[in-house]
């Protein structure tokens, strides 16, 4: 069997949201013969990280079933589950060592167990600790913004209207992460458009957010144009036609540039 899916959601379950669980983790498989029951102090003493975010990695290793509650109802303490401890070899790296006096890692002092100390087998072989932070997710890195963006966005909020700025740009932004042209987005936003305004969406009424929404969720445009003959809305056509004239002439060229971009090698 695979298991490369459930190790990789076993990582980044792990990693998120601070890497206070893998953390925890280490440190508790690392030392299980000498200290197999841990208090949240003990931890937050062990690892750098703060009572908060240890209490939310606690959370996550019991609902991984690597680790389980102690105390009344498992509601105070932590401890490997059975299954990890046999398992998981890292606490093989450590040595116990009363002798010297050099190199030796303390554990913290707490209600449920007692100081001890350990000699590490090699500096080389040490485990290593993501980086000890305040317990928050570190801001990613903010990318620069596509120069279509503002524009595309622009015609959702002031050309067609009825749309916020934040949703507009949200329903662009997710074309671009697409890798959609700028000119295949204005092209699926006219015709979206073109077709809420006709006789055909009449029964479309937020036109703006319902534009946005399809851009969105990367939905194909149908293409609207008058037909020949409909004695019922004849006079709708009309008015659509004569509004939106200006616009068809835009989506027509927008569809020759497009075919340009497909034939050019």
């Amino acid at each position: 069997m695979d298991y490369t899916a459930n190790v990789k959601h076993l990582v980044r379950s792990l990693s998120r949201p601070s890497g206070a669980p893998l953390a925890c983790l280490v440190v508790m498989v690392a030392l299980r013969d000498a200290q197999p029951v841990w208090e949240i102090g003990d931890l937050v003493s062990a690892t750098g990280y703060e009572a908060e975010a240890v209490k939310k990695a606690r959370r996550v290793l019991i609902d991984l079933g690597l680790a389980a509650g102690t105390g009344p109802a498992g509601r105070y303490g932590l401890r490997l589950t059975d299954a990890q401890a046999a398992q998981l070899p890292l606490g093989d790296l450590f040595q116990p060592d009363s002798n010297s006096e050099v190199g030796k890692t303390y554990l913290p002092h707490s209600s449920s167990s007692s100081s001890s100390s350990i000699q590490l087998a090699s500096e080389k072989e040490l485990p290593l600790l993501p980086p000890q932070t305040d317990g928050r997710s570190e801001k990613p890195t903010s990318r620069p913004e596509h120069p279509d963006l503002a524009r595309l966005a622009e015609i959702l909020c002031n050309q067609i209207g009825g749309v916020d700025r934040s949703l507009a740009r949200q329903a662009v932004q997710q074309e671009l992460d697409r890798d959609y042209s700028a000119n295949w987005i204005e092209h699926q936003i006219l015709k979206w458009w073109a077709y809420a305004e006709s006789p055909r969406g009449q029964s479309i009424h937020a036109v703006g957010r319902f534009v946005a929404r399809k851009i969105e969720h990367d939905e194909t445009a149908p293409y609207t144009q008058r037909p020949s003959f409909d004695r019922y809305h004849e006079k709708d056509w009309n008015a659509w036609s004569a509004d939106f004239q200006t616009t068809l002439y835009r989506i027509e060229e927008l569809d020759r540039q497009l075919k340009q971009e497909t034939e050019e090698p």
